[in-house]
């Protein structure tokens, strides 16, 4: 599992509207940039939010919350679908040992 995930930061939003929803907060920057991968890897517009002051102090990440991942909020349920899919492993490559066995020796 990559990290916390949550619920929307209003959850009151209307889905139709164009305000962001977070739909994850990661403690690291580079997982936060994983899973915006996997986002826009289904067609999502995902953003990041106090990424460069989570990479730049890292000592202020549990009190920022870590990085949030942001998408519209018409996007939100399409994102916690993708999200849960990749965390069961829907997105797992195939085992590396299978096309290059160990070298024996």
């Amino acid at each position: 599992m990559l990290g916390r995930t949550g619920g929307t930061m209003a959850e009151h939003n209307d889905p139709t509207s164009d305000d962001f929803v977070c739909v994850a907060t990661l403690d690291s920057p580079t997982e936060a940039h994983l899973l915006k991968g996997v986002l826009e890897a289904v067609h999502l517009t995902p953003h990041l939010a106090d990424e460069h002051m989570v990479r730049n102090y890292s000592l202020l990440s549990p009190a920022l919350g870590g990085v949030r991942v942001l998408v519209p909020a018409s996007e939100a349920a399409a994102a916690h679908r993708a999200i849960a899919e990749y965390e069961s492993g829907a997105y797992r490559l195939d085992d590396e040992q299978d096309e290059h066995p160990a070298a024996e020796g």
